[in-house]
């Protein structure tokens, strides 16, 4: 044999790994939230082993999310199961088999008694080995996610250039897998601010460095006649404003001083009253995108919604019955007692006799220290559930106007 030969042998191998992993590489890194991202990269991974194998992927349930368990070649790409890697007996510590590892599995081996083997994989025609399993995910104790390639019918035999594949993969795949459960972690991060924005009284809009609308919550898209949520980059990139955008220009258009951060204005459609307060993100030098996205929070104090969801709060809070509550909220909207007396259909003996109660009750002595009370406490803060989350009552009309405010 010419000197030299295996280890030319052994650099033309290596290429060979280096360009298999390049475009699975490309793949991999797209993965990470996106669950038919993940699909496509196993489907690309098992195109470069064999057709006659599996590329799976398998994760614990976390919190209350089910187990997932996806992959190609499997007859479908993506199911929800149970604590299917959790064994009978632990499994090896950290220490001796860290996140990263490519182990190979053998026909017969201890894998056949995992509940995944057992329970999912085997009644599909899937062999329990030879293959090969890529701890992904670990605790010191316990494997919570693992990559795994199993023969799907018996001719295949895996190469050593598949292994070699899977260990240039390994710390990818791992890192992949932290970055899918952090980006996962902050959408849940948004889900509860969203939720707790969408149940405030107070309309919330966040405008970008070029002053478009980047969030709206539920109050404010009702006062503007929009749909909740956020706005995708592309559409505050366009060159057009969008139906946000172009309202809450209009809404601004009706104030004349526009340089200042505390604005009184009316709204365009009815002339009611609104109040502005606009407040300015504090970014570090490095998040400029982040910046360009959220310049400023505007809080929008609407005189129409004053108040949210007071009645079951306020039977919470303080015991009022329905007919008390009819009573509070009759004065919380700027009614007399007398009017009240007439809306309820009472007696105005009767509907200061009520007020007494609510007095009693709440630890007020006079109406207007009253609805001080419940305008400055839950009941006229928070929204209720009447509406669903992303749908809008429009009270404004689709509207184009001029530039927004600026600081």
């Amino acid at each position: 044999m010419p000197a030299g030969s295996s280890s030319g042998g052994s650099v033309s191998a290596m290429a060979d790994v280096e360009r298999r992993a390049l475009g699975l590489l490309e793949l991999l890194h797209q993965a990470p939230g996106s669950p038919p991202d993940w699909i496509r990269f196993l489907e690309a991974l098992r195109n470069e082993i064999s057709p006659d194998a599996v590329a799976l992927f398998a994760a614990q349930p976390h919190a209350k999310r089910p187990g997932v368990l996806a992959g190609s070649g499997l007859g479908v790409s993506h199911v929800q199961l149970g604590d299917f890697l959790r064994p009978s007996q632990p499994h090896p510590p950290a220490s001796r088999i860290p996140a990263g590892t490519v182990l190979s599995l053998a026909p017969g081996g201890p894998f056949t008694k995992s509940l995944l083997f057992r329970d999912v994989l085997e009644p599909t025609g899937i062999l329990s080995g030879p293959g090969f399993l890529v701890i992904t995910e670990r605790t010191e104790s316990l494997v919570i996610a693992a990559t795994l390639v199993l023969p799907r019918s018996a001719k295949w035999r895996p190469r050593a250039a598949d292994r070699a594949l899977l260990e240039r993969l390994a710390p990818h795949l791992v890192i992949a897998r932290r970055t899918h459960n952090r980006l996962v972690e902050r959408a849940r991060d948004a889900e509860a601010l969203l939720s707790a924005f969408d149940r405030l009284v107070l309309g919330v809009v966040f405008v970008d460095e070029n002053e478009r609308v980047s969030f709206a919550n539920r109050s404010a898209a009702e006062l503007l006649g929009v749909a909740p949520g956020f706005t995708d980059t592309a559409t505050l990139a366009s060159d057009l404003p969008d139906e946000r955008t172009r309202a809450w220009r209009r809404l601004l258009t009706s104030n004349a001083d526009q340089g200042r951060n505390a604005i009184s204005l009316a709204h365009p459609d009815d002339g009611r009253p609104l109040q502005v307060l606009a407040t300015r993100f504090t970014w570090r030098e490095h998040e400029g995108a982040a910046a360009a996205r959220f310049g400023r929070a505007m809080f929008i104090g609407d005189a129409k919604r004053r108040s949210g969801d007071p009645a079951g709060i306020l039977h919470e809070l303080y015991g009022l019955t329905r007919s008390e509550t009819r009573l509070a909220l009759l004065l919380l909207a700027d009614r007399s007692i007398e009017e009240a007396a007439e809306s309820l259909g009472i007696t105005q003996t009767t509907a200061r006799g009520v007020l007494k109660t609510i007095f009693a009750k709440t630890g007020t002595n006079r109406q207007a220290s009253l609805v001080r009370l419940l305008l400055s406490g839950p009941p006229g803060q928070v929204r209720g559930e009447s509406a669903a989350p992303g749908e809008a009552a429009p009270l404004a009309a689709s509207a184009t106007g001029s530039a927004a405010t600026r600081r």
